[in-house]
C-alpha cells in the first residue's frame, strides 16, 4: 500500500502537468482467442527542479481487462532495490529508516530485489489487509480494492474503486507510487542532501497466483504475466548544486 510523505505530496502536485513516458504491454493471447487481461501500461513522470531543489520520478501502473468483471482478478507485485540516505558536501552518509514488512524503523536500504511492502507481508502492491467477505456489504472485497478507477497522474478526480464494479469508469484500474524525492538545502556553506537512489520492478499477476503472505521480503513471486522496470535515482552534484539522474545505484546502496 502506498505511503505518501508531505514532501511526496508536494512532489506529486508539482509533476501533475508533466507529460509522462508510457510503456505498454499487450497480451498476445487476445489476438488469437479469449483473454481476460488485455494490457498493462506504465506511466513514469520525471521532475528535476533547480528552483525547488528537488528531483524524482513518479509512477502509475494500469491494468486493462476485457470486461469489468475481470478487474478484481489482477494486481501488481512491486520489487524495490536501492536506498534513501542523507549526505553532505563533507562526505558523511546517514541511512534513512522506514516501515518495512510490518516492522518500524528498518534501514531504508535494499541490497538486491526485495518486495516493496511496508505495513504487511502480502506481496501484492497496495494490498488490502482486510480483503475477504464483508458481511456488512454482502460481497467479497478483493485484495486489489485500494486500486484507483482513474490515472491520478492525468486525472485528479480518480479515486478508489473499493472492489465495486459500479465505481469503475472503464475496464481499468491503477496503482501509483510517489517515492520520496531527492532534495537539498544549504546553510552556512554546508550543503545537505537527501538522496533517493531507487530501482523498481513492477509485475502483473493473477491474484490467485500470489500468496497472501510470505516470510521473506527476498521472496520472488512466480507466474508473473509481465514485468516492467522504472527508477527514481537522482544523485547530488555538490559542485553544480543540482541533481543528476543516474542509471546505476549510488555506492551507498550497494
Amino acid at each position: 500500500m502506498k505511503n505518501l510523505t508531505i514532501l511526496g505530496l508536494i512532489f506529486s502536485s508539482q509533476i501533475a502537468l508533466a507529460a509522462p513516458t508510457v510503456k505498454t504491454w499487450t497480451n498476445p493471447e487476445c489476438a488469437t482467442g479469449d483473454c481476460e487481461v488485455k494490457t498493462m501500461r506504465l506511466y513514469v513522470d520525471k521532475w528535476n527542479s533547480t528552483k525547488d531543489q528537488m528531483a524524482g520520478n513518479s509512477m502509475t501502473a494500469e491494468i486493462e481487462t476485457t470486461s469489468m468483471s475481470h478487474v478484481k482478478k489482477y494486481a501488481f507485485v512491486q520489487y524495490i532495490q536501492g536506498c534513501l540516505f542523507q549526505t553532505s558536501n563533507l562526505g558523511d552518509v546517514r541511512m534513512a529508516s522506514r516501515e518495512f514488512f510490518g516492522k518500524q524503523g528498518q534501514p531504508f536500504k535494499h541490497v538486491g530485489w526485495e518486495l516493496d511492502s511496508a505495513s504487511d507481508k502480502d506481496p501484492i502492491y497496495w494490498s488490502n489487509d482486510t480483503a475477504g467477505y464483508d458481511e456488512m456489504r454482502g460481497f467479497v472485497i478483493p485484495r486489489n480494492s485500494y486500486y484507483q478507477n482513474g490515472n491520478s497522474m492525468l486525472n485528479e478526480s480518480a479515486n478508489t474503486w473499493a472492489g465495486k464494479i459500479s465505481n469503475l469508469r472503464a475496464n481499468k484500474i491503477y496503482a501509483d507510487d510517489f517515492p520520496t524525492p531527492s532534495a537539498w538545502e544549504e546553510k552556512n556553506g554546508i550543503i545537505t542532501a537527501r538522496v533517493a537512489s531507487l530501482n523498481f520492478k513492477i509485475c502483473l499477476h493473477k491474484i490467485e497466483d500470489v500468496p497472501a503472505s510470505v516470510e521473506s521480503p527476498k521472496t520472488n513471486i512466480g507466474a508473473a504475466i509481465t514485468c516492467m522496470e522504472w527508477s527514481s535515482n537522482y544523485q547530488m552534484d555538490f559542485k553544480k548544486k543540482t541533481f543528476i539522474e543516474k542509471g546505476g545505484l549510488h555506492p551507498a546502496c550497494l
